[in-house]
């Protein structure tokens, strides 16, 4: 009697091993693809709501026309963040999401960086700055203009300010904004035009010029849930929420009015 007692609770307790397993090795990933810039808040949001709900948040990174063109493809995203409009623009003329409509979580601005231990006096950059001359022999890295949005911010703010031409044969092209951050980090560009969140989120960088305000381009971080999954919308919710603020404003992020 008392060893099938035994054998009944050793079973039941394997069963409830078994289902708890079971349930954490299937449980739904809740995916977020993502511009490469938001690499520090999102990786600490995902941090926070994972261990306040016991969810899997799965964040993926890379340039905004990047994670495009992979959902567009079929990558299995739930949320999208762009740093541009054209990017989000194109994946919902691609591919059709019911009731996906693109809100704004976060914005930005753009600064230009050198590493730390260069020394310089912080200056205003405006139509008369010679940055050719402050660049010298060096480069100015930035996100590839021909696709990644850091760039073609990039580009139309120093096209606003009349400086493109005297600095485009000193351009490195970057994969996306992140890349073009570590290459200033690693002294591969001496100088670059970089968000002021990556700027914000390095010890090994820091900000050098900044541009008019009356010059900066509205940099709005797009953002859309593709399906209707609860749990999805409850983590896309929570992205916007009074919560996550203080978190993107830490990283250098600001908030929309």
């Amino acid at each position: 009697m008392l060893l099938r007692r035994y054998f009944v609770l050793l079973l039941s307790g394997l069963m409830f091993f078994s289902s708890s397993l079971w349930a954490a090795v299937n449980q739904e990933k809740i995916v977020v693809f993502a511009a490469s810039s938001m690499t520090y808040p999102l990786n600490r949001l995902a941090k926070i709501y994972n261990a306040e709900h016991g969810t899997n948040v799965v964040v993926s990174l890379g340039s905004s026309s990047t994670m495009a063109r992979q959902i567009e493809r079929g990558a299995p995203a739930d949320i999208f963040i762009s740093a541009n409009q054209m990017w989000m623009d194109h994946l919902l003329k691609a591919k059709s999401f019911k009731d996906a409509k693109p809100v704004v979580v976060a914005q930005n601005e753009l600064v230009l960086i050198t590493q730390m231990d260069r020394v310089m006096k912080p200056f205003l950059i405006n139509d008369q700055t010679a940055l050719a001359k402050v660049i010298g022999q060096g480069r100015l890295v930035m996100g590839d203009p021909s696709h990644v949005p850091q760039g073609q911010y990039a580009k139309t703010l120093l096209e606003s300010l009349g400086l493109w031409q005297q600095v485009q044969s000193k351009i490195v092209p970057a994969a996306n904004a992140r890349n073009a951050l570590m290459m200033v980090e690693r002294g591969q560009a001496a100088f670059g035009v970089a968000y002021f969140s990556d700027a914000a989120s390095s010890d090994k960088v820091k900000v050098i010029g900044r541009f008019p305000p009356a010059k900066q381009p509205q940099i709005d971080y797009q953002m859309i849930a593709l399906n209707q999954r609860p749990d999805v919308l409850a983590f896309y919710q929570f992205l916007l929420s009074d919560k996550a603020k203080p978190v993107w404003m830490r990283f250098g992020f600001k908030m929309e009015d």
